[in-house]
């Protein structure tokens, strides 16, 4: 996932706090794990697409349709569906990654890319133009 986000820093005492307005669906699309069986044909497809037998339909596939939603294979996660919040308000490293890449910057809207690798949750800065 990859998208575009505003990471808002407020006074809050001595320090600073740190939130994220996400700007919802289609936008942004945070996942998880999903824990419900994933057979195909009575086989199952738990290891996902590329631990699997020749002949499987989902070998080799990072989408498929299990018990009537798509999922999307994430190696650390395995088979995971969309979450219904997203994923960057919550995450435990929102408040380290924000304060590293605005530590020189005033309170104010900034906007942000967040980037998933995994289970690698990142911020970039988007410069905005005047």
């Amino acid at each position: 996932m990859t998208d575009e986000h505003i990471l808002v820093k407020t006074a809050a005492g001595i320090g600073f706090a740190y939130t994220i307005e996400c700007p919802g669906r289609p936008d942004c699309d945070s996942r998880i794990e999903c824990h419900k069986d994933h057979k195909v044909d009575g086989r199952d497809a738990d290891d996902g697409p590329d631990d699997c037998e020749e002949g499987d339909p989902w070998c080799g596939a990072e989408e498929w349709e299990f018990h009537g939603a798509f999922h999307l294979w994430m190696s650390e996660y395995g088979w995971t569906i969309p979450a219904g919040d997203c994923g960057a308000k919550t995450h435990p490293w929102l408040y380290d990654t924000a304060s590293d890449l605005l530590h020189d910057r005033p309170p104010g809207r900034y906007p942000v890319r967040v980037s998933w690798a995994e289970e690698i949750f990142d911020l970039d800065l988007l410069e905005v133009q005047p």
